[in-house]
């Protein structure tokens, strides 16, 4: 995928391509989320070359969606934005039909035991939680997608997990820890296989969807953590560093 950014001249082209290919933060076995895998982004990305390449040579039509979406100047704005444009208009997917931001209540019985572990066990018996959905899309055929997109960039606070679920991975914001990105999307996904919500789902977009987590960014490592990491010859880092990062 390397090559592709190459062959592209605009920079907001570069990110759209960046936000299908950019390798997902999370391990495909971790933190028990189902998550975009990397393979199916590099595999939408190739069958998209063709699309990529007449918007680079006329970006209007991503300039327009951009200057139309709200506050699209902030990073976070500007990702969802673009993942949302991929989403409607990427051939390669052929959806036909892409909610954003769906709100759905939920009314609660009582606290998962998952919930509990992560301190979340407080008793909200009866109530009613109302959440929303990030992307709902129906594509060719009997797919449905539920997706929950996000950026996070991060300082790592050392060398190794001395808290929760990630939680020294602080972001830009002091709310926004890769923790609280992680538990987010685990309440999302769980809202979404709920039997009511579920039922809706289906009669939003005749078939029902199945979730998953895109979730893009960087960690930030101090220097003297990552070095011995490096490959002697290339420079490049290795996939996989010391145990304790």
């Amino acid at each position: 995928m390397e090559g592709m950014f190459g062959t592209l001249q605009q920079q907001v082209v570069r990110d759209l391509l960046w936000v299908m290919v950019s390798p997902h933060l999370l391990q495909e076995t971790s933190h028990k989320l189902p998550l975009w895998s990397d393979q199916r982004g590099a595999d939408l990305a190739r069958s998209s070359r063709e699309w990529l390449k007449e918007l680079d040579d006329n970006p209007s039509p991503l300039h327009e969606w951009l200057l139309a979406q709200d506050d699209f100047h902030r990073i976070g704005h500007y990702f969802a934005s673009l993942v949302e444009f991929w989403l409607r208009h990427c051939p390669a997917l052929k959806s036909q039909k892409v909610l954003a931001r769906q709100r759905v209540d939920v009314v609660t019985e009582a606290p998962s035991e998952d919930l509990c572990d992560e301190g979340e066990g407080q008793d909200l018996s009866g109530e009613v939680v109302r959440n929303q959905l990030k992307f709902l899309a129906k594509l060719q055929g009997d797919e449905a997608l539920h997706v929950e997109a996000a950026i996070h960039f991060s300082l790592a606070r050392g060398a190794r997990e001395v808290d929760v679920v990630a939680s020294r991975f602080a972001g830009g914001f002091l709310h926004e820890s890769l923790c609280w990105r992680i538990l987010e999307a685990r309440i999302r996904t769980r809202t979404a296989a709920e039997p009511v919500v579920a039922s809706m789902l289906r009669d939003w977009l005749g078939a029902s969807p199945s979730s998953h987590f895109l979730l893009r960014g960087c960690i930030f490592y101090q220097a003297k953590l990552v070095l011995p990491c490096r490959h002697p010859d290339t420079g490049r880092l290795a996939a996989h560093g010391p145990s304790d990062l």
